[in-house]
């Protein structure tokens, strides 16, 4: 068992330096602006984790993680990759990051780094009972910790999920408001 995930980790480890090699001209310009003096600050970058189904149909989360991406983007403060894009680079990794299930640390550092992250967004949508339940967490794409959370509540139609993406968003990035 330790020696199957240690050839995981390795292998996470090869994979992980091929991709940081082959996009180096991306990130080191991204890089370059954020270091020149005189220059504006750049842009947080911020990867939109998709969020858990708990309770719910699965195409839920998709479409709420979809939501969120978007008006993060439309705010224009953030650099922001969304789930899909996320999928799209990390394809050839299925076999050791399986993205839906991406919520541990180990696995958020290794798609932080590979991502070039500064932050993640992650999270959850479920129902008990009658009452849905948006939860999301920013956490540092380096250290995988939780740096903020926010939880959302509405009885009835999961539709009333959508007025409280833009508060939870506000309530983790308060740059935003």
């Amino acid at each position: 068992m330790i020696e199957q995930r240690l050839k995981k980790i390795v292998l996470c480890l090869v994979i992980g330096v091929f991709y940081l090699t082959a996009f180096s001209n991306i990130f080191a310009e991204e890089k370059g602006k954020k270091n020149e003096p005189g220059k504006a600050k750049a842009k947080m970058k911020i990867a939109v984790n998709e969020l858990k189904a708990l309770q719910v149909d699965p195409s839920i989360p998709q479409l709420l993680t979809n939501q969120i991406c978007s008006e993060l983007a439309s705010m224009g403060k953030h650099d922001v990759v969304c789930a899909d894009d996320i999928k799209m680079i990390l394809k050839h990794q299925s076999e050791l990051i399986k993205f839906g299930n991406c919520q541990d640390g180990d696995c958020l550092k290794q798609m932080g780094n590979l991502l070039n992250a500064d932050k993640f967004i992650t999270g959850s949508v479920g129902k008990i009972g009658k009452v849905f339940v948006l939860n999301l967490n920013l956490l540092n794409a380096q250290t995988a910790l939780v740096e903020k959370r926010t939880s959302q509540k509405v009885k009835g139609d999961i539709s009333g999920l959508l007025d409280k993406i833009n508060p939870s968003i506000k309530a983790l990035l308060p740059s935003v408001k």
